[in-house]
């Protein structure tokens, strides 16, 4: 699957489900080089996973994830089906002899450079407000922004020139018109020095 953000992407949710695979899905990975991160968990006996896909320093145009798959069943293989932030759902076929010899090649762990980096956000999940802490290795203009899970800008919390060190901010939940924003997954963004760091938070209303 290849995943095309823009470029205010701050981070993607989503599901996959291999109801009628034929399969149960074993892990969900990188392309090796990718310039983006992945944080996975499969559920059950491998009937679905669930995904976050974050960016990581100059992110690439574009990024490929893999889907690992054990068949179930003998035969002509079945249906991938992929859930987006939206409910929107798509569906790819896949075949044993397309994937043979292929869900096997290790990925190469990417060190990240260093950089400005979330460190924490507490409360997680929250209700009305959530602080933010975050390092700054050296002086930089600094931008925290919030995303929703679609990757869409809720607000940017700050720009401003920021020296080195260790720092906090606060949410309070509301989006760039001062209107409460709904419960679910969000990401901060923090850019300096033409790098990034995110980090996901959960808001219950």
């Amino acid at each position: 699957m290849q995943i095309t953000p823009g470029t205010t992407f701050g981070g993607l949710d989503f599901w996959f489900s291999a109801a009628n695979a034929g399969a149960r899905i074993t892990g969900i990975r990188l392309a090796p080089g990718s310039s983006y991160q992945l944080q996975s968990r499969v559920t059950g006996s491998g009937e679905s996973a669930r995904a976050v896909l974050l960016p990581m320093g100059d992110a690439s145009p574009s990024t490929t994830v893999w889907i690992d798959l054990v068949p179930t069943s003998a035969g002509g293989g079945g249906f991938i089906e992929m859930v987006g932030p939206e409910s929107v759902t798509r569906q790819a076929r896949w075949m044993p002899s397309l994937i043979e010899g292929g869900i096997t090649t290790a990925v190469p762990e990417t060190v990240a450079p260093k950089a400005p980096t979330v460190e924490s956000t507490r409360p997680n999940p929250f209700r009305e407000e959530t602080e933010i802490t975050y390092t700054l290795p050296s002086a930089a203009r600094a931008t925290l922004r919030v995303y929703d899970a679609s990757g869409r800008l809720v607000r940017t919390l700050f720009e401003a020139d920021m020296p080195a060190g260790v720092h906090r901010a606060r949410w309070d939940g509301r989006d760039a018109s001062n209107r409460k924003a709904g419960s679910g997954i969000y990401f901060f963004q923090l850019a300096a020095n033409g790098a990034t760091s995110t980090s996901r938070i959960l808001l219950l209303r």
